[in-house]
């Protein structure tokens, strides 16, 4: 089996390896292009963004949700009833709120999540999340050893057991000489090279350049192999 033989199957082997790191990857983590994070580039750079989005992994406070308005804010960190109260101006009469006694409510009426009329479930969750693993759940990011842990698992997936010296895409580049065209200048070399299978036409320079290295004579220099030594003696007898 010829040298460019050898490399085409290695590289087609790469390939199917690489071929089937991707599909695997895509079939666990899905089109890079349907990330909604603004770098769609790579999935490092996606976790790291999501990593400075959620403060690290930290506790969501009010400060975090983007559209929540200073009231909004307010009845977030509303301690009790009445902090909830003051933070929307209610007071605490039995005056009737609203246009009907049916849906009007009392001055003391404490309202929760589910009565903001133009909360969204999002909202909703993240207003009644218990704790900052409950927030995060609420808006589907992951703390940092979730992300961690799935960056560790993407870069596994990509590395698939490699050898250490051949583990990174530099590392890889550094074997192949860093030729982008590494099989072309392999199969350009090989051709400049002496055959033994079939029909090769060399220039002189090449031609000698050959002979020096077999460290043979030149058809040349020993003449013609077919020539009739016999009838020579014959023809020189007359």
């Amino acid at each position: 089996m010829s040298l460019v033989s050898q490399l085409s199957d290695v590289v087609t082997r790469i390939g199917t390896e690489f071929k089937a790191i991707r599909t695997e990857r895509a079939a666990i983590t899905g089109a890079l292009a349907s990330l909604a994070t603004t770098d769609k580039s790579n999935l490092v750079a996606a976790i790291n963004e999501v990593l400075s989005a959620v403060g690290s992994g930290g506790a969501i406070d009010a400060d975090s949700i983007t559209d929540a308005t200073t009231v909004g804010k307010a009845l977030i960190r509303a301690a009790d009833a009445a902090a909830a109260r003051t933070a929307i101006a209610a007071g605490t009469s039995n005056l009737a709120l609203g246009t009907t006694s049916s849906t009007a409510k009392a001055g003391d009426y404490a309202p929760n999540a589910a009565a903001i009329s133009d909360s969204t479930t999002t909202g909703r969750a993240l207003v009644t999340a218990a704790n900052a693993a409950a927030a995060r759940t609420a808006i589907d990011v992951y703390s940092v050893a979730e992300a961690n842990a799935a960056a560790a698992a993407a870069a596994a997936a990509v590395v698939d057991g490699a050898p250490g010296a051949l583990d990174t895409l530099a590392e890889l580049a550094a074997a192949l000489g860093s030729d982008a065209n590494y099989a072309a200048s392999t199969s350009t070399a090989l051709g400049n090279r002496l055959r033994v299978d079939g029909a090769q036409t060399l220039n002189g320079t090449q031609q000698t350049q050959g002979q020096d290295n077999l460290s043979v004579y030149s058809r040349a220099q020993i003449g013609d192999p077919t020539t009739d030594f016999v009838a020579l003696f014959d023809a020189a007898l007359i």
